[in-house]
């Protein structure tokens, strides 16, 4: 095997694994709101946050591999490197390093997939705890109907998002 694909087999590795590491991380996030441990939330944040630098280098380091590879592979009337993505170079590629390269870049995009299901459970859950602590409070404050109005007497949208409680009802 070539040094150009040895170098993408070592991304997409790091890669994948740092994703399902992230995604790890984002379900320990999920599950520390979802149980109102605040205590680590923290913590667990500061860790996704490097993990998502640490990703985002990665990121930037295929990118390069990927440059690199499709430069040594363009052949006359090949299209240029950054023309159909990574199929389009792997298409160029002989059929073990081709085969090995899509098996690995499948597996970093199933990753990355997996993170986004993690978010979006997380993003449902705080969605759905905010309309209803949104509904509790039209309910106990009838008068207001879900109005909250500044200082100054003007109204304004209630935003959700940003409220916390440290009590239970």
């Amino acid at each position: 095997m070539r040094a150009e694909c040895e170098n993408c087999v070592s991304v997409l590795n790091a890669e994948t694994g740092l994703a399902g590491k992230i995604c790890a991380m984002a379900a320990m996030v999920r599950r520390a709101v979802e149980a109102r441990a605040w205590t680590d939330f923290e913590l667990l944040m500061e860790n996704l946050a490097r993990a998502g630098a640490e990703f985002e280098a990665l990121e930037r380091e295929r990118e390069a591999v990927f440059a690199a590879l499709a430069e040594k592979n363009e052949e006359g009337g090949a299209a240029p490197a950054g023309e159909g993505g990574f199929y389009a170079l792997a298409a160029r590629l002989p059929a073990d390093e081709r085969d090995l390269l899509s098996g690995l870049y499948r597996n970093l995009k199933l990753a990355i997939f997996r993170v986004g299901i993690e978010n979006s459970a997380l993003a449902n859950y705080l969605n759905g705890v905010g309309g209803i602590v949104s509904d509790f409070i039209a309910a106990a404050f009838p008068d207001r109907r879900g109005k909250l109005y500044t200082r100054r007497g003007r109204q304004v949208h209630a935003d959700m998002r940003s409220m916390v409680l440290n009590r239970q009802f």
